[in-house]
């Protein structure tokens, strides 16, 4: 199972401002769905309760994970609660999908990072208010495998790039 972090950013790493988006970005909207149909999510528990609040529901078509530290943390029976990250990843395992999103938030992601295999970034070109970011990636351990750009139009407010990381293989050194 593949493990990818799916975040959008802004041009300083910010992700969230007082548990919401700073933003809002109908295409980044429409490209979470897409990546992640069908597919689980794992998530802290405020990202969750964000996600609840502004949507009244939680995502339909995917299997949700909530990390948690609160072992009475209460939800819907249809969501997977853990209170570990190795957990969240096995229970992820069990469902035997190829792949496995961590959407947030921050300390979930800065978790993660080291886990990941693939990062699939919006880059709002932009900078906002913000109290929660993406940590640093370390350019030398990944490879952009994608990389588009879009302008602003009448549905999108800013400009933006989809770029896409896939974490560098260990080179194996060659037997003589």
């Amino acid at each position: 199972m593949k493990i990818s972090l799916l975040v959008a950013v802004d041009n300083n790493n910010a992700i969230g401002l007082n548990n919401t988006l700073p933003w809002h970005l109908p295409a980044d909207l429409k490209r979470f769905k897409q990546l992640t149909q069908g597919k689980a999510v794992i998530m802290g528990r405020k990202t969750y309760e964000s996600i609840i609040e502004s949507n009244h529901n939680t995502l339909p078509g995917r299997k949700t994970i909530v990390l948690t530290n609160n072992p009475y943390y209460v939800c819907p029976p249809y969501i997977i609660t853990c209170q570990s990250i190795g957990r969240a990843i096995y229970e992820a395992g069990q469902l035997n999908m190829e792949e496995v999103f961590i959407i947030g938030g921050a300390e979930i992601f800065k978790q993660t990072l080291s886990l990941a295999e693939k990062i699939y970034f919006t880059v709002i070109e932009d900078t906002f208010e913000a109290d929660a970011y993406f940590p640093k990636v370390n350019d030398e351990e990944w490879n952009i495998t994608g990389n588009e750009t879009f302008m602003a139009d009448e549905k999108n407010k800013y400009n933006y790039k989809y770029l896409t990381l896939e974490r560098k293989k260990p080179e194996v050194p060659e037997v003589k």
